[in-house]
């Protein structure tokens, strides 16, 4: 699980998906790269953007599984927000590049978005939406400020704030409410705290989620809705 503004939630559903993908696809960027290679993501974070290529598959890894289990989630830290925060960059960039034009799948990213938007915020718009010509049209819309302010609100809804890119806020002194840290600062170690060890039998359970989260990706592509245009 993972700690937001409106208390400890684990992603489900589409914005399991939605992240799924995310990860996956940034996973796969940062694989392709030398280690020492400069991040082509970079987010302006002095937790994320200096850590080399080959640890920070690892780290979104470890991260979207506290996303989406049922476990007590750790205290927010910089490095750990960071990695959220650059897989909703990542999924960013590859929207633009959908509604430019470029890729097979025309509606990929949107259709996850807006899935995704839907289940957090849709309520009883949900079944207004859903409807076919409805549906179909809010996919194949290309208001690119529309879909950024859907995206942002997804990320939003996860993340506490965006303390990780200024590591020049005053930390408070003893640990009180979390909530003070929206107002008076950043809770002590928030900037300090460093990954767990990455170690032989951290990295095979990871491969593992690694594993079985592709193939979940996979099934759930199959079940997409055909909305080519005319049909």
């Amino acid at each position: 699980m993972w700690q937001t503004c409106d208390g400890a939630r684990r992603l489900k559903g589409a914005e399991r998906l939605l992240v799924l993908e995310g990860s996956l696809g940034l996973i796969d960027e940062y694989l392709a790269r030398h280690p020492l290679e400069q991040d082509r993501f970079p987010i302006g974070s002095p937790s994320w953007d200096p850590r080399p290529n080959d640890e920070k598959p690892w780290l979104l890894l470890l991260v979207v599984d506290a996303l989406t289990n049922d476990q007590p989630p750790a205290e927010l830290t910089a490095w750990a927000e960071s990695a959220v925060y650059v897989i909703f960059e990542y999924i960013g960039q590859r929207l633009d590049a959908e509604l430019e034009g470029y890729g097979i799948r025309c509606c990929f990213w949107r259709l996850l978005i807006l899935q995704a938007y839907l289940q957090a915020y849709g309520g009883d718009r949900e079944k207004t939406c859903r409807q076919d010509n409805g549906f179909r049209e809010a996919v194949w819309s290309r208001d690119s400020e529309a879909w950024s302010l859907k995206l942002e609100l997804l990320q939003d809804s996860i993340l506490w704030d965006r303390d990780f890119l200024d590591s020049s806020l005053p930390r408070i002194g003893t640990i009180g409410d979390p909530s003070d840290r929206q107002h008076f600062g950043v809770l002590p170690g928030y900037y300090d705290a460093v990954p767990p060890v990455l170690n032989y039998s951290l990295k095979m359970r990871l491969r593992l989620l690694h594993s079985k989260w592709t193939n979940e990706v996979a099934r759930a592509r199959k079940l997409f809705p055909k909305l080519e245009p005319g049909r």
